[in-house]
């Protein structure tokens, strides 16, 4: 019987720096099927630089198991949830990134190169 499919949700905002630790450490997990988010939800002026991406990227294509790399790009579609609730909104002021920033991540990702995974369509 296959293992259920178990997602990890993991928010790097500010953590740039340690990312390719953290993955290395989920998937050197005794349990395999996993499907590792990495949100950042802060500022793009500190999540996308270069040779973050660069390093980030080689290590995602050193792993044998990857099916999919999807950028998603940060977006102020939840201000209005915090305005809802009262509670002031720590990235007001942040604006999403520019296309060019997004298609720079995309091909420093190397993200064209995983189409193994197709989701739930």
């Amino acid at each position: 019987m296959k293992e259920p499919l178990i997602s990890i949700i993991v928010p790097v905002y500010g953590v740039e720096k340690y990312l390719t630790q953290c993955v290395q450490s989920l998937i050197n997990q005794t349990y395999k099927n996993l499907e590792i988010i990495l949100v950042d939800d802060g500022s793009p002026e500190n999540s996308d630089f270069d040779e973050d991406l660069d390093a980030l990227g080689e290590f995602i294509a050193g792993l044998k198991n990857v099916q999919r790399v999807e950028v998603l790009p940060y977006h102020t579609l939840g201000l209005f949830k915090w305005e809802n609730l009262g509670i002031k909104y720590a990235l007001e002021g942040i604006s999403p990134p520019e296309d060019d920033r997004v298609e720079n991540a995309n091909r420093r990702l190397r993200t064209a190169e995983y189409t193994g995974y197709k989701g739930n369509k």
